[in-house]
């Protein structure tokens, strides 16, 4: 018999707001697009503004439609799991991954997300590819925590989510 709240929690990810997320990058992708149609067909000095502005765009939000709608069809994975062991992101399009408990320092609730504050952020970044080290970094110094659980990602409150998360690391002695 297992010590109650021991099992796995798993959160699943809101899918109804990545739905919404999804339809809005949908139409900025196609603003986007006819930016850099009108850009082809304007002429002039005004045209390499255009088809630069509509590359961007299109580009950004095409490639966050695309992650939004891999999230939506293929990934099936939860949002979050917390464990008796630790949390595990998979929240963004950047997660963290699995954090032990006892990594953990604290955790706060943002209006945009749920900040976790690491004790060595550098032993956590170790496990992460190069690429995602530098953004987890800049994330850090811009924002002041280690990982970010957006709120859109999970369907409840990130006042709950705090709560919960801190009750898995009581559980766990932390």
């Amino acid at each position: 018999m297992s010590t109650p709240g021991t099992e796995d929690l798993v959160i699943p990810a809101d899918r109804q707001q990545l739905r919404g997320i999804a339809g809005a990058g949908a139409l900025m992708t196609a603003l986007g697009a006819a930016f850099l149609y009108y850009g082809t067909t304007k002429g002039g000095v005004g045209e390499i503004a255009w088809l630069a502005f509509g590359s961007l765009v299109a580009g950004f939000f095409g490639l966050c439609t695309g992650f939004l709608l891999f999230r939506l069809v293929a990934d099936r994975r939860p949002a979050l799991v917390l464990s008796a062991d630790g949390l595990t992101d998979n929240s963004s399009a950047f997660p963290a991954g699995f954090i032990a408990w006892s990594e953990v320092d604290g955790v706060r609730a943002e209006p945009r997300w749920v900040a976790v504050h690491l004790r060595d952020p550098e032993r956590a970044l170790a496990r992460q590819p190069g690429w995602r080290r530098k953004l987890m970094r800049w994330n850090s110094g811009m924002f002041g925590g280690h990982v970010f659980i957006n709120n859109n990602a999970v369907a409840m409150q990130p006042e709950e989510l705090v709560r919960l998360i801190n009750e898995r690391r009581s559980l766990a002695g932390e």
